[in-house]
């Protein structure tokens, strides 16, 4: 598994079928597998935000998947 943000090695990884996760994605699957909590995940949204280049909508979207998984 590749961890990348770069668009270029992503397209390369999807023409190759390589596997690839986003850092989005992978702090996604940190609070949905627990190793993050709410406050540290609410930091990592916020310097995503801020030096990220991640859409507003994107980031929202990420960020509901997230209040699921704190609103169980």
């Amino acid at each position: 598994v590749l961890f990348t943000d770069d668009l270029e090695s992503i397209k390369i990884c999807k023409v190759y079928d390589i596997d690839f996760v986003t850092t989005l994605a992978f702090l996604v699957k940190l609070v949905y597998d627990e190793k993050i909590d709410k406050d540290e995940s609410s930091i990592k949204f916020d310097l995503l935000t801020k030096y990220g280049y991640y859409s507003k909508e994107i980031l929202n979207h990420a960020l509901e998947e997230c209040n699921k998984k704190w609103n169980k």
